[in-house]
Formats: C-alpha cells, structure tokens, sequence
C-alpha cells in the first residue's frame, strides 16, 4: 500500500449500478460507485457519495 496521493483518473465504470441516462436507458454497474484506474498503477473503488463524484457523476479529476 502506498502513502503518496495517486495521479490523476485514466479511466472509470462509465456507470454506477442503476444510473439512468437522458434517454431513460437504466445501466448497470458496480452497486454505490465506481472502480477507477489512476495513472499512478492503482485501482481504487469510490463510492457514488464520495466528494471525488463530480456533477456529471464521474470521478473528479477523470482524464477526458
């Protein structure tokens, strides 16, 4: 386990379990949250509630 802060999100879940897009499609997903791949090696899962969660419901500081 490493102590330093990870960099930034290569990439995430698309959906957290139960999301429901703008057309009505409900996606599945993992329940509360989203695995998330940092360009530092380490996969990390953050939970749907999580301050990481931006607006558009994706981690943060996703790289788009």
């Amino acid at each position: 386990m490493s102590n330093h802060t990870p960099d930034a999100v290569l990439c995430s879940d698309k959906y957290a379990d139960g999301h429901v897009d703008a057309g009505g499609t409900t996606h599945a997903g993992h329940e509360g949250g989203f695995n998330v791949l940092r360009s530092d090696g380490s996969v990390s899962f953050v939970a749907v509630s999580d301050p990481l969660i931006g607006e558009d419901e994706l981690p943060r500081d996703l790289t788009r």
